[in-house]
């Protein structure tokens, strides 16, 4: 059917033809209609959480099975070693969460407090670009916290 005419013209005599795919004008879909509204159903969602599924990697050249999240947990963990710092926070930040989701009779994986203050350390040495507190002597830095100055100290002996 042309575009030709405005609305609320009749529609010319060849549009009115009633037949095999033409139905009568009443009939027709209306714009933004669709023929099956409701759609086919969906498939069932899965029962089990993502991140719970059973993957196999490598691991040091061994094939390992480990969940989706313990798989996340190692990434992480790799990329901490290569001394990204906000890799760190995020393990950090998973740890924190994962004990404050489970019961209190589980396993205590807290860090203890010279471990904890080690690590924060750790974290802000790599905020700031330094690797050891040497490099900050170097660099007329004054140190973090007295730990940092006995190393510093120990390191100038």
């Amino acid at each position: 059917m042309p575009r030709d005419r405005k609305r609320g013209e009749p529609p010319p005599v060849e549009a009115t033809r009633v037949g095999y795919g033409c139905p009568p004008q009443r009939h027709r879909f209306k714009p933004n209609q669709v023929g099956n509204p409701w759609g086919r159903k969906g498939k069932p969602k899965p029962k089990g959480d993502f991140l719970d599924e059973i993957v196999v990697v490598q691991v040091a050249g061994k094939r390992q099975r480990l969940t989706r999240d313990e798989t996340v947990d190692l990434a992480l963990y790799k990329e901490v070693l290569a001394g990204n710092v906000s890799a760190a926070k995020e393990l950090d930040r998973r740890r924190r969460e994962r004990r404050a989701s489970r019961p209190d009779s589980a396993i205590d994986d807290t860090l203890s407090l010279e471990d904890q203050a080690a690590l924060d350390r750790l974290i802000a040495r790599r905020a700031h670009g330094r690797s050891s507190p040497d490099e900050a002597a170097d660099l007329g830095i004054a140190p973090d916290d007295e730990a940092d100055a006995d190393l510093s100290d120990e390191g100038a002996a």
